[in-house]
């Protein structure tokens, strides 16, 4: 059974997204776990298959199906568990954390293919009085999207770290 979100931690999921200009794409193909209309754009976005992720994995490799190699971009796309705990987010270039949308609880990072590099994003999630963080980077080469999560990172944006826990 194909898997769209598994967890990095435990009130975090990740998925990976890729948007295709093909309105062909159907979820029982290979390597594609759903598959969603983006009507404005006259597209489809297909969430990859992510069954064979390991639990809390410090890296994921996600391989993109032949159906979708001539895809330009896609998502690195983040769900928090809403139970026990508060996830925010944040950018070495920015100066206050984001969170999920209040709507579906999701924090989309947009990934290219080719030309812009992904900016890694450092995760504050604090569970009562306990707080943790980790930084994901994320890089699409070769045909595969590599996601590196370092569980213990240094250089945390100082707006993050020094904010005050829930």
């Amino acid at each position: 059974m194909a898997k769209k979100f598994f967890h990095i931690e435990k009130h975090l999921r990740i998925g990976v997204g890729v948007e295709s200009n093909s309105t062909n794409l159907l979820q029982d193909m290979p390597g594609i776990a759903e598959v969603h209309p983006c009507l404005q754009r006259n597209s489809q976005k297909a969430y990859l298959d992510l069954e064979q992720a390991e639990v809390y994995p410090t890296r994921i490799e996600v391989k993109v199906p032949k159906v979708l190699r001539k895809s330009q971009w896609g998502d690195i796309l983040f769900s928090d568990n809403k139970a026990g705990a508060r996830v925010l987010f944040g950018r070495e270039e920015e100066v206050k954390p984001f969170g999920p949308d209040k709507e579906g609880g999701y924090v989309p990072l947009r990934l290219y293919k080719a030309g812009t590099p992904f900016e890694p994003v450092f995760v504050r999630v604090d569970e009562g009085p306990h707080t943790h963080f980790l930084r994901v980077d994320a890089r699409w080469q070769n045909g595969t999207i590599v996601i590196d999560i370092d569980r213990k990172p240094k250089g945390i944006p100082y707006f993050l770290y020094f904010l005050k826990s829930s």
